[in-house]
């Protein structure tokens, strides 16, 4: 990791207000998909300084009986009619610092009874062991279970010096082969927008990182935008103007260029106001407002879609459809040489942050 960075992140995450005791969990609904949000201690990760973009918030962990209250009244009532549950924390499902045991046996046990058919866990790549996918198994015998974890780039250099996050990419592997040893799915979640880098660069790396967990047996890849949240130092940079807020067309256009064979197995998130869970003074992808119109009616029919072809034909027909000049101004931006090299760039912006927030106590 870089020092600056994790310097930064921890006096930034520092002013971010903790969540209010009494909010048990939240609830969003997406696309026949409920979305759960557990009240915890915050992710281990974020504490230590990690990942630019983040802030999911903190507050405290919850009681077995908060637990018990959270599921039947909030919980399960929400699942009724719905195929799939995506359940996570403010960081990690299954990490027991935020999640204690005795708390996931009563999710797993509430789950049961339900009749989702899917069940996502969202969570830290290095929080999956072959025991708590046996206990999961135990309790959720006959659903489909998805493991999915955030990897965001598999470039070493954007890990490091743009995202600060560490990430062994063998170890991400490793994760894959043991969610297949226990029969169930794995996904991993792809950003789009990584500070430093130059548009032409954010879509290079996602697609090579969409290209390399297929590679790994990836069996679904979420793929998201950047959104600017509070309290991060992406939103810092961005008020000083060192960082852009991603085009929804840029977004677009990364699905565009993936290998059509891929499409199939992407699915979105954080791409319009259906695809996001509501953070306050949260900055989404820019567009105009016509084509949050025609780009939020695109994304809905690309999720209703299951096959390759049919997503591919999606794009075309909106590629092609020359909606508005947004578009236009993305390819152009795409086409921009860079006067700077990345590594060039990334020390200017590691400076300014060494100044800003690493110095000035």
């Amino acid at each position: 990791m870089s020092e600056t960075l994790t310097v930064a992140n921890k006096k930034i995450r520092k002013e971010c207000p903790p969540e209010p005791k009494d909010v048990l969990c939240s609830v969003f609904k997406r696309p026949n998909l409920v979305h759960v949000c557990f009240q915890s201690s915050g992710c281990r990760c974020s504490k230590l300084g990690t990942c630019t973009m983040c802030n999911y918030g903190t507050g405290r962990n919850i009681s077995t009986e908060e637990m018990q209250q959270c599921m039947k009244q909030k919980v399960v009532p929400s699942l009724s009619g719905v195929s799939s549950v995506l359940l996570g924390t403010y960081g990690s499902i299954l990490d027991q610092h935020e999640i204690p045991n005795e708390n996931l046996e009563i999710i797993l046990e509430s789950i049961k009874k339900t009749k989702v058919k899917t069940v996502i866990f969202e969570t830290h790549h290095k929080s999956v062991t072959c025991e708590i996918l046996k206990k999961i198994s135990s309790f959720l015998s006959g659903k489909k279970i998805i493991i999915e974890f955030g990897l965001e780039s598999a470039d070493k250099f954007v890990l490091e010096n743009s995202l600060n996050k560490p990430i062994e990419l063998e170890s991400v592997s490793h994760t894959i082969r043991v969610i297949h040893s226990e029969g169930m799915c794995a996904s991993a979640n792809i950003l789009v927008g990584a500070p430093f880098l130059s548009p032409q660069e954010q879509i290079n790396d996602a697609i090579n990182t969409v290209n390399w967990v297929s590679m790994q047996g990836i069996d679904s890849i979420v793929l998201f935008p950047v959104n600017v949240k509070p309290y991060t130092l992406l939103r810092e940079l961005n008020e000083a103007g060192m960082y852009d807020v991603v085009s929804n067309w840029l977004f677009v256009e990364t699905l565009n260029r993936i290998p059509t064979h891929i499409l199939d197995k992407i699915a979105l998130s954080w791409c319009s106001e259906s695809f996001r869970m509501e953070i306050k003074d949260n900055i989404p992808p820019r567009s105009c407002n016509y084509c949050d119109r025609v780009l939020s009616e695109f994304y809905e029919n690309f999720t209703r879609t299951e096959t390759s072809l049919e997503r591919r034909a999606l794009l075309d027909v909106l590629i092609n459809s020359n909606v508005c000049n947004c578009y236009k101004e993305v390819l152009k931006e795409l086409m921009t040489i860079q006067e700077k090299s990345l590594e060039e760039r990334v020390k200017r912006a590691h400076d300014w942050i060494d100044s800003n927030f690493c110095h000035n106590d």
